[in-house]
């Protein structure tokens, strides 16, 4: 959150001003600027772009019960703690 921050401030404040007021550090952020986008981040942005067309297609209808209830009858897995969506 905070290197996002960063990314969007960066041509108006110098990177390290935005690091030391955010309590960054300048070299674990241009660290994490060039590491590989995470395979749970992946899989998250996934699901989110699938949540929102099921939500769209539902034309905006859909709750989280029922985007719930049809990602289940797709076959996706979801995290245990989500199943109380589904009663």
């Amino acid at each position: 959150m905070k290197h996002q921050f960063i990314d969007v401030h960066r041509a108006r404040y110098s990177v390290r001003r935005l690091c030391r007021v955010l309590h960054v550090s300048a070299s674990g952020y241009y660290a994490a600027c060039s590491r590989d986008v995470s395979a749970r981040s992946q899989r998250q942005a996934t699901l989110t772009a699938h949540i929102e067309t099921i939500h769209r297609t539902s034309r905006a209808t859909y709750g989280a019960p029922r985007v719930h209830a049809q990602l289940k009858s797709e076959g996706v897995e979801l995290h245990p703690k989500l199943t109380h969506l589904a009663a």
